[in-house]
């Protein structure tokens, strides 16, 4: 999807709107009387946002203007939806437009595409972005163990191979022994050392593990004051969008507060206090301000 989109939250509002082209104003104006809850927020001068308060991304925009390749100069009504697929572009937001020469015929296409995101349509949005995280956490994991492991490699008592794990052999696993069994060293400087190896390679081994198992995606909603959490379990932690777009629908599920599994609603209370863009080892990724991806046990 590459459509440009907007979060909700980002949008500024009707009471916003200032310089917009009468042709989109009276689109709008006619779309209101057809779609009930909609809101209007200004992307430029020639279009609008279109949406609903308790959505997480805008259902697209409309325009009034020469949007057409070799166009006869005539304004046209336009919409951009996710949802509406013109061949005649084969990038960019064009690829998403619908065109009508008159204004009830572009009213119409409006009513028709212009509809909230599906789950897998947000979760689409994002998805990328939680692998890269996901991989960059492991990648500065793998680093620290190959940190530790040069140092102890250093000593000439630990061989490592290049990416940081250790070689299973005897002298390693009598080291980590006498580590585990509370044996206390006289070279203290070395027993730091060996247990920050083994503790950054047990954790990288941990992580790379976690980064391989299924996910949770969870978009949170509130509609009529009440929140409802929905999303898909056994989301892969692939970076293909393909295997996004083909999660089964029997892995999709809807919960208010009063139902949600504490397994779900457990790891979203601790991503809650990081940032948005933020990957917690072990917990999962918060994708933004009502989006996660969870690790469920």
């Amino acid at each position: 999807m590459t459509l440009q989109a907007m979060l909700v939250k980002d949008i500024q509002k009707d009471e916003c709107i200032s310089d917009v082209n009468v042709g989109v104003m009276d689109m709008a104006h006619d779309l209101k009387e057809k779609m009930r809850g909609i809101e209007f927020g200004q992307l430029n001068q020639k279009a609008l946002w279109v949406f609903r308060p308790q959505d997480t991304y805008a259902m697209g925009f409309i325009a009034c203007g020469d949007y057409m390749d070799g166009g006869d100069g005539r304004d046209r009504y336009h919409v951009f939806s996710p949802n509406i697929t013109n061949n005649s572009y084969s990038y960019g937001d064009r690829a998403y437009m619908a065109s009508a020469l008159h204004r009830a015929k572009g009213v119409k296409n409006a009513a028709k595409y212009l509809r909230p995101w599906t789950t897998k349509q947000v979760m689409a949005r994002v998805h990328r972005d939680m692998y890269s995280k996901a991989d960059e956490v492991q990648i500065e994991t793998r680093h620290r163990a190959e940190a530790c492991a040069r140092e102890a490699r250093g000593r000439n008592l630990l061989e490592v191979r290049r990416y940081s794990a250790l070689e299973a052999n005897p002298l390693q696993n009598e080291l980590k022994h006498l580590l585990d069994s509370g044996y206390e060293f006289l070279d203290k400087n070395l027993e730091q050392n060996l247990r920050a190896t083994f503790t950054a390679n047990e954790e990288y081994e941990e992580i790379k593990k976690q980064g391989e198992a299924p996910l949770t995606f969870v978009e949170i909603i509130t509609v009529d004051d009440t929140q409802h959490f929905r999303g898909y379990t056994d989301v892969p932690s692939t970076s293909s969008l393909l295997s996004v777009r083909g999660l089964d629908e029997d892995t999709a599920f809807k919960y208010t507060l009063g139902d949600i599994p504490e397994q779900i609603m457990g790891p979203i209370s601790v991503l809650s206090m990081v940032g948005v863009g933020q990957y917690v080892a072990g917990v999962g990724y918060r994708a933004g301000e009502n989006m996660f991806y969870v690790k469920c046990e």
